[in-house]
């Protein structure tokens, strides 16, 4: 029979307040025409190695 305690645990108290940063909803990250290519490769070749990884048969385990 498990059985679980608490007693020496010491309950935390509440994290002190810190003053709200206004943040525009609408910013739009500006990058480079080269940033933008190279964003676009990487995510081809992330969909390659994935559905090469998936055809091949293996699972995406929970813990990897």
């Amino acid at each position: 029979m498990a059985a679980t305690t608490t007693i020496g645990f010491a309950i935390p108290a509440s994290a002190p307040a810190i003053p709200t940063v206004l943040v525009r909803a609408n910013r739009r990250r500006r990058i480079t025409p080269q940033a933008g290519h190279a964003l676009e490769i990487l995510a081809h070749a992330r969909d390659y190695l994935t559905d090469e990884f998936v055809h091949t048969g293996l699972i995406f385990p929970a813990n990897n």
